[in-house]
């Protein structure tokens, strides 16, 4: 049982390096209704972490947080979800668009669209990187005049998190979608590029 509660603990400590010190009392009442009291199985039906412990480190205005690489613990009971702040909401959707399901990534960074608070752009910029286009689409789809400037900021703050985004979308296009678009400049990954470094 000991070794059940330093995991929870490890798993909480996890969740709170995702977002800034200032958001700490908001996320701690977004664990209380996060289902990690019950161990999380595989298709095998081996017991795995609730969290993939390595993360990425990224700069918010000037603090280090942690994206996590994945998250596999179940989506929280709804009826408790709508009784969270509007502020908790968005902190559970961000932690969320981390989930091994790209079902529910999607939909938790629809239900962020249209939102500039800025500790949600790494959350965002983390999925442009990744090889499903659906979620590409969506995040490009959504970069307006009035979010842009939060994209820019944050990408200024972290040049070497941006290479490496920019990095996986040439490859995930290379690998998975460069027979549909012959040159890389007719993918929606070159167009998000140029969106955030050419305004």
């Amino acid at each position: 049982m000991e070794d059940n509660k330093q995991k929870l603990s490890d798993v909480k400590e996890l969740i709170y390096k995702s977002f800034p010190k200032k958001l700490e009392l908001d996320v701690k009442q977004v664990i209380k209704i996060l289902p990690i009291n019950k161990p999380v199985t595989n298709c095998l039906g081996v017991e795995i972490s609730y969290i993939h412990e390595i993360g990425e480190q990224v700069e918010l205005e000037t603090e280090l947080i942690t994206i996590n690489s994945r998250i596999y613990f179940d989506e929280p009971n709804l009826l408790k979800e709508e009784r969270l702040t509007s502020q908790q909401k968005k902190i559970l959707n961000c932690l969320y668009t981390r989930h091994s399901d790209g079902y529910v990534r999607q939909k938790r960074i629809e239900n962020l669209l249209g939102l500039d608070d800025y500790f949600i752009i790494p959350f965002m910029i983390s999925n442009a990187g990744s090889y499903l286009i659906e979620i590409l689409n969506i995040i490009n789809e959504n970069i307006n005049e009035s979010n842009v400037k939060s994209y820019i900021e944050f990408i200024q703050e972290n040049p070497s998190y941006w290479r490496l985004t920019k990095d996986r979308i040439v490859s995930y296009w290379n690998e998975f979608y460069r027979f549909k678009y012959n040159q890389f400049k007719d993918y929606v990954g070159s167009d998000f590029i140029k969106k955030l470094e050419d305004h």
